[in-house]
């Protein structure tokens, strides 16, 4: 089967999209509190493209070419609009964008992490799988099962 690629654009799309959704539903990567959403003051320049969504206060991981960190990113539905120095992208707040101040956490626009680790998928048949495992007692369990059925050393 030939590998399809993906346009870096298609792919940053949909990270933007992801970011957002995680982002607006308070998920593990971005957990802002009340006190951190705040309404960036209106423009005094032209908006190029208003954000619903700006990231701000961050570190914000590009992989381009020299794998620049931004700073903020500047996110309009499923788009990225901006990224950049803070000032670069306040220029697309509006009066209804919401900013989250990242307090330093990192944003990878774009990471999907689906992969195997080599290494473990080749023991698998070595050692146990400690999926479910709850206590030292299912851990033991568990190699006694393995070792029962020769998968174990």
């Amino acid at each position: 089967m030939a590998r399809r690629r993906i346009p870096r654009r298609t792919l940053l799309k949909g990270a933007a999209a992801s970011t957002a959704v995680a982002a607006t539903m308070g998920a593990s990567v971005v957990t802002p509190s009340e006190a951190q959403i705040q309404k960036p003051p209106a423009t005094t320049g032209p908006v190029l493209r208003s954000a619903d969504l700006i990231l701000k206060n961050g570190n914000i991981i590009t992989v381009d070419a020299s794998f620049t960190i931004a700073h903020a990113i500047a996110i309009a539905g499923d788009r990225i609009v901006a990224v950049g120095s803070e000032a670069a992208v306040a220029a697309h707040a509006a009066p209804g964008t919401r900013a989250v101040d990242l307090k330093g956490k990192t944003v990878v626009p774009g990471l999907i992490d689906g992969h195997a680790h080599m290494d473990r998928e080749g023991l698998k048949g070595v050692y146990p799988s400690l999926a479910g495992v709850r206590s030292i007692r299912d851990i033991q369990e568990s190699d006694r099962r393995s070792r029962s059925k020769g998968q174990a050393r």
